[in-house]
């Protein structure tokens, strides 16, 4: 299993650092959310691909009463570090970090539409708020200042009456 999540992640970091240094500027959305899709797909399924290298190695034998030593000459070692586990609470702590930071940022994002006035646009919903910030989405809900929307509207209904 841990070989499989280090061989994955490589394959995605690799995948997305070919996006981010040739297709990151380019304005083909369409061709950028299909290679980042299959960068994704890629990355899962390229661990399960073995090459195998047959190669012959010659077998040396030698006299087994030369390599014996004695048991008093033997180091005694205490027990390997357990690498697997480690790797485990890492990635672990770090899934618990993400998913506390994707919840907090969800409860922002719920209070700000319980606080703002909202307006339904075609198959949106507006959220207006009223800090000075550029427009974003989430969803089906787009969050734009309540000043520049006002503007905006009063402009068009102008040109409209005109």
């Amino acid at each position: 299993m841990t070989a499989f999540l280090i061989k994955s992640t490589i394959s995605l970091f690799i995948m997305f650092g070919i996006y981010y240094l040739f297709l990151e500027r380019e304005k083909m959305h369409v061709f950028n959310r299909f290679y980042l899709l299959f960068a994704i797909v890629f990355s899962l399924t390229i661990p399960f691909i073995t090459i195998e290298i047959i190669k012959d190695i010659p077998q040396v034998i030698a006299e087994s009463e030369s390599f014996q030593t004695p048991l008093s000459a033997k180091a005694k070692y205490d027990e390997p570090l357990n690498y697997n586990l480690w790797l485990g609470i890492i990635y672990g702590l770090t899934v618990l970090l993400l998913a506390i930071r994707f919840i907090n940022n969800i409860i922002k994002i719920r209070n700000k539409i319980k606080q703002n006035p909202t307006v339904d646009y075609k198959n949106a919903r507006l959220v207006l708020v009223k800090e000075k910030e550029l427009p974003h989405t989430f969803l089906n809900t787009i969050f734009i200042n309540e000043n520049d929307y006002r503007n905006e509207i009063s402009k068009m209904n102008y040109m409209y009456m005109n």
